[in-house]
């Protein structure tokens, strides 16, 4: 009798694992798939600073889905590609059939000791595991959706596959003789949870994969445009600090939640080294500087383009702008209630004794844990309430009351007042536009003109 009811169980078990189990492994994967970006979980756009004239993001965004350095100067934007054909000098075919890179050929290179020559720019080398690991790098970005939803299609019903789930079901039940009918389906759909992701990553390593021989071109036209910029850079003594660089990766691994050694890690396990990325911020913050350097004087709008752009301008409003001194009084996490209110009335005392904004620090001082900062110039609107009605209301020279922050107990000093009108924020805006155009224009002409004089020899 035991064995008859366990056949039937397993019987109904198969029979629900077959309308449950692939035909849910394929939905989940296909779904799970199609809701990937070309980096699951990792911001690779860095963040911009909070003044970068002249910079725009750059063209061809990293790693889209993985977070941006603690406000590092943000990389240059990479010029766009001039549809100008520098001149290449090929050599003779045998010599190039018996030189041909591995990336030429498809093959994958497998580590930085392939120093085969690719390219020379200007008598500069590019390796093929230079090329191989930018066409890696821009295969991350590339849009994968359909091509991994077809292979775990492909996957989800293939006769593999669904031997291999019936073999886990075959193998769960054996195991779990005794355990309910629901007991070992949530085993089941536990193991099938897992099983699901497997092919999921299967399928979306695979599309990667397939994207990297479309990307190689595409990679040897960049490192090309890189390796020019960087050699103008070098002339124009605008090659950037190293520290610069690092601080951009620190920076995309804090907005990714990781060490820099764990993101380093993180691009590895996806078959990337993170000196490739380091090389694309290196050459754009290069190229960047030395345009700057070269043509700045060229990107400053006139007074009379900017007052034809406000003729019809009407509308926004005006905004406030303060001298500020601020005290900030730290308060223990765990407080309790008495002791809370006698930081209070300190930090009240010292309201009541203000007397004028050259004595700010000093008032500082007669409060043990206080601490002083002149924050200079300040927009009222980037302020979160209350302290922004406050401060809107103040007049010059004067302390609000304290108000309780996250950092502790802060009160602030007006120390000068200036309405900005909404004219003049528009012709703010107006003019850095202008300086942006003019700049990426000036760019791309500077990259023609170096790409048009380039010799380039395909090895």
């Amino acid at each position: 009798m035991h064995e008859n009811r366990y056949r039937r169980m397993h019987a109904t078990l198969m029979t629900k694992v077959r309308v449950l189990g692939v035909g849910t492994v394929s939905f989940l994967a296909a779904s799970q798939a199609s809701a990937q970006v070309p980096l699951p979980g990792v911001i690779i756009t860095p963040s911009p600073g909070p003044s970068a004239p002249m910079m725009a993001p750059p063209s061809n965004p990293m790693m889209p889905g993985m977070a941006p350095p603690p406000q590092a100067a943000p990389p240059p934007p990479a010029a766009a590609a001039p549809q100008v054909k520098p001149k290449v000098v090929s050599r003779p075919k045998k010599a190039v059939e018996t030189a041909a890179s591995d990336a030429d050929t498809g093959n994958t290179v497998k580590g930085p000791g392939s120093t085969r020559i690719g390219l020379l720019v200007n008598g500069e080398p590019i390796t093929a595991y230079e090329i191989e690991q930018r066409a890696r790098l821009m295969a991350l970005g590339a849009d994968i959706q359909s091509r991994a939803q077809a292979k775990m299609k492909e996957l989800a019903t293939s006769e593999s596959v669904n031997a291999r789930w019936k073999q886990i079901v075959q193998d769960t039940v054996n195991a779990n003789q005794g355990k309910t009918r629901e007991q070992i389906m949530a085993i089941l759909q536990e193991k099938q949870k897992v099983y699901s992701m497997g092919l999921q990553k299967q399928a979306v390593d695979h599309a990667r994969s397939a994207s990297i021989p479309a990307m190689r071109e595409n990679a040897k036209k960049e490192l090309t445009e890189e390796i020019i910029k960087l050699q103008d850079a070098r002339r124009s003594g605008a090659m950037p600090d190293e520290s610069m660089v690092e601080d951009l990766i620190k920076d995309l691994a804090q907005r990714n939640k990781m060490t820099a050694l764990e993101f380093t890690r993180h691009f590895a396990g996806m078959g990337v080294d993170i000196m490739t990325l380091k090389a694309r911020f290196r050459a754009q913050l290069a190229w960047t500087d030395a345009v700057r350097k070269q043509y700045s004087h060229l990107t400053q709008p006139s007074q009379r383009q900017l007052d034809q752009a406000l003729v019809n301008f009407s509308g926004g409003q005006d905004e406030v702008e303060l001298q500020l001194q601020r005290i900030v009084i730290t308060v223990p996490p765990k407080l309790d209630q008495k002791s809370m209110a006698a930081r209070l009335a300190e930090a009240e005392q010292l309201q009541r004794q203000f007397k004028s904004c050259n004595g700010v620090a000093a008032l500082a001082g007669r409060v043990q844990g206080a601490r002083h900062e002149n924050m200079g110039a300040r927009n009222v609107s980037t302020f979160s309430e209350p302290s922004r009605t406050m401060l809107l209301n103040a007049q010059e020279n004067t302390m609000v009351p304290p108000a309780m922050t996250s950092t502790g107990i802060e009160l602030y000093a007006v120390c000068g007042r200036k309405v900005i009108k909404a004219a003049e924020i528009k012709r703010t805006q107006l003019a850095n536009e202008e300086r942006q155009g003019t700049f990426e224009r000036l760019s791309r002409n500077h990259l023609r003109k170096l790409l048009d004089s380039a010799i380039i020899e395909n090895r």
